[in-house]
């Protein structure tokens, strides 16, 4: 906007300077052919001058437009793309889907532990948090035995990341927060 004010003043600046000129045209006698000369080169002149300053301000409108533009595609490609991602999983051992998912975590949970209550509760909370990489399965550790076997479980509240490429699970327990969880695989 700063070219806009310079384009204005260019354009005050030569009609001011030809008013003066036809003002001392006219003072000084010049007769009306030759005031007539300095009035259409006064006018040539501004003409010039709005030009270029129209050039200018129609470039700059132009360039924050495509800005703009540019801007607001992004941030809707963007907001696109979070909408089409699949979100992260919280729910039961034993559902279908679970093997899509990049990270698995088995989470070994009873009823009467009164932490994994406490986990369950907050994780169900902020289950919208979950990367949508990440599955978070509850297991039940009282009545899946051979999961528990599998894994090398022997309490509850226990974590499992299951190794997606050959390498060892990570365990670990006691984790009350998504945010405790989701750091556990990071």
């Amino acid at each position: 906007m700063q070219k806009t004010y310079k384009g204005v003043s260019k354009i005050l600046l030569v009609v001011l300077v030809g008013i003066i000129i036809v003002i001392s045209a006219v003072m000084f006698g010049y007769g009306g052919e030759e005031v007539q000369d300095v009035k259409d080169d006064v006018q040539n002149k501004a003409q010039d001058v709005i030009s270029e300053a129209s050039d200018d301000v129609v470039s700059k409108v132009v360039e924050e437009g495509q800005e703009a533009i540019g801007k607001k595609l992004k941030e809707a490609g963007e907001k696109m793309l979070e909408e089409d991602a699949k979100p992260g999983y919280y729910g039961e051992y034993g559902d279908d889907g679970v093997g899509e998912y990049e990270k698995v975590i088995l989470f070994f949970t009873a009823p009467w532990c009164p932490s994994c209550v406490e986990a369950e509760k907050n994780i169900e909370i902020d289950k919208k948090d979950i990367p949508t990489d990440v599955a978070v399965v509850k297991v039940d550790f009282d009545n899946d035995v051979e999961l528990r076997e599998e894994y090398g479980i022997n309490k509850q509240h226990t974590f499992v990341l299951v190794g997606s490429d050959d390498a060892d699970d990570v365990k670990w327990d006691g984790s009350i927060t998504l945010s405790e969880v989701i750091d556990n695989i990071e």
